[in-house]
């Protein structure tokens, strides 16, 4: 039986508000949100990624450089890290 929330209203179900191909497991990458961190975003933040005014694997990519990690979350150093990141971004947006 499905535990029931306080903002559940009769004969509404979460599942009829979440895309279904991520229900039927056809992107299982998606599927959860791991650590709750996508969850813990605010509005603006999202939106703005839906929007692709955000690129969340930039930010992922200089954060990672920022300690010193890889883009594979190994550690290789500040220096080394930076170029990868640098890389990276150059690739990306600079063709």
């Amino acid at each position: 039986m499905k535990k029931r929330n306080s903002n559940d209203k009769p004969g509404l179900r979460t599942e009829d508000f979440i895309a279904p191909f991520l229900l039927a497991g056809e992107h299982p990458e998606f599927d959860s949100d791991a650590g709750g961190h996508v969850q813990c975003m605010g509005n603006d933040t999202l939106a703005a990624v839906a929007r692709g005014e955000l690129d969340l694997n930039a930010v992922a990519v200089l954060n990672l450089a920022a300690r010193g990690m890889s883009p594979e979350g190994q550690w290789v150093g500040f220096e080394k890290a930076g170029k990868l990141a640098k890389r990276i971004l150059d690739r990306k947006y600079r063709g």
